[in-house]
């Protein structure tokens, strides 16, 4: 276990211990117009919400069922735990163009 530790790193530790300072304010009311602001500025460039928002990274429809306390390990730590669709690629075209970022969507034709 202490390899793994020594593997996260004191960014990790870091996270971890600013996780836990802040886990007492989540559970306070929350002020919904700057929480709109917020997630316009800083979230909806990657993620939907009803119908704002881009479609780079996980929907956040149905987020509310997870408790507070989750969902700032999300938001402080969004790479923590990642869909297997939303894993970053890098794809090479025949004409050695390399293209990098997720792939919303794959058939014969598209990619």
């Amino acid at each position: 276990m202490v390899v793994i530790e020594e593997l996260k790193g004191p960014e990790q530790k870091e996270k971890d211990a600013l996780i836990a300072k802040l886990r007492s304010e989540v559970v306070k009311s929350g002020n919904l117009i700057n929480g709109a602001k917020l997630f316009t500025q800083n979230c909806a460039p990657c993620h939907k919400f009803k119908t704002e928002g881009a479609d780079f990274a996980p929907s956040l429809n149905g987020m509310g069922a997870h408790g507070p306390e989750d969902l700032l390990v999300h938001i402080l730590d969004p790479n923590r735990v990642v869909e297997p669709n939303f894993f970053a690629v890098s794809i090479e075209t025949k004409d050695d163009l390399t293209l990098d970022g997720i792939i919303l969507r794959e058939n014969n034709t598209v990619v």
